[in-house]
C-alpha cells in the first residue's frame, strides 16, 4: 500500500516454509524517458509451522441383520497436516446408555498402519457384536495427534482432536425356539404301561425372538 508504506503478504492455509520477497518502487511518469524504477530489495519470510488438528473424515451409517457377521468392519479414513502419529477413542451410545466398553461387544479394535509422511490414513474399526443383539448403535470415533492444543486458520487455540459418529441400526431376526429337556418326577426317562397312571412335569423352553 503506497499511502501506509504497508507491505501486506497472506500465504496460503496450511504453507509453512520461506517466501523470497522481491520489492522495488516504480515512478510511474507518464513522461519521456519512461517510468523509472528503484534498485529492488530483497528479504526471506519464514512461516514457522504450528500444530493443526487431525481430521476424520465422515462415515456413513450402516444397516445390517442380526447376526449376520462374526466381526463388522466399519473403514474410515483420518489425516493430519503435521504427520503426527495418531490415536483414538471409542464411545458407543445403545438404548440411551453411554460406554466405552458395553456389554454387548465382545471385543472392538482399530486396525491401521500409520507411516511418516503420509497425509492420509486408512483405518478399519472392527466390532465383534454379541449374538441376538438388535439395538441401534451409535458410534463416536476421536482422532488424537497426541498435543494438548492446535491452531485454527484464524490463529485460535482448538482442542487437538476430531470426531465423528455414525449409526449402526442392526435389523431382528426371527429365532427358532428351543425346547429344553423335561424332568417328570426327577427323571427324564420315564416308562409306563398301557392304561398306567398319569404323570405330570415343568417342560421348559424359550425364543429369543419371541
Amino acid at each position: 500500500d503506497v499511502n501506509t508504506d504497508v507491505l501486506t503478504i497472506t500465504p496460503i492455509d496450511d504453507f509453512i516454509g520461506d517466501i523470497v520477497v522481491e520489492v522495488l518502487a516504480v515512478d510511474n511518469d507518464p513522461t519521456i524517458p519512461a517510468s523509472l524504477s528503484s534498485d529492488p530489495i530483497n528479504f526471506t519470510l519464514t512461516v514457522d509451522n504450528i500444530n493443526d488438528a487431525p481430521v476424520i473424515y465422515s462415515i456413513d451409517d450402516l444397516l445390517i441383520d442380526e447376526d449376520e457377521f462374526d466381526i463388522v468392519e466399519i473403514d474410515f479414513e483420518v489425516s493430519d497436516l503435521d504427520f503426527d502419529e495418531l490415536s483414538f477413542l471409542i464411545e458407543f451410545e445403545s438404548n440411551g446408555s453411554v460406554d466405552n466398553n458395553p456389554f454387548y461387544l465382545y471385543g472392538v479394535s482399530i486396525d491401521y498402519a500409520w507411516e511418516p509422511d503420509v497425509f492420509i490414513t486408512e483405518a478399519t474399526l472392527l466390532l465383534d457384536i454379541i449374538e441376538h443383539y438388535n439395538h441401534d448403535i451409535i458410534v463416536t470415533i476421536t482422532v488424537l495427534d497426541g498435543n494438548s492444543v492446535a491452531y485454527d486458520h484464524d490463529g485460535n487455540e482448538v482442542p487437538s482432536e476430531d470426531s465423528v459418529s455414525f449409526t449402526i441400526t442392526i435389523n431382528p431376526i426371527n429365532d427358532a425356539p428351543i425346547c429344553y429337556g423335561i424332568d417328570i418326577n426327577g427323571q427324564n426317562n420315564i416308562y409306563f404301561r398301557e392304561d398306567g397312571r398319569m404323570f405330570e412335569g415343568n417342560p421348559q423352553h424359550s425364543d429369543i425372538g419371541e
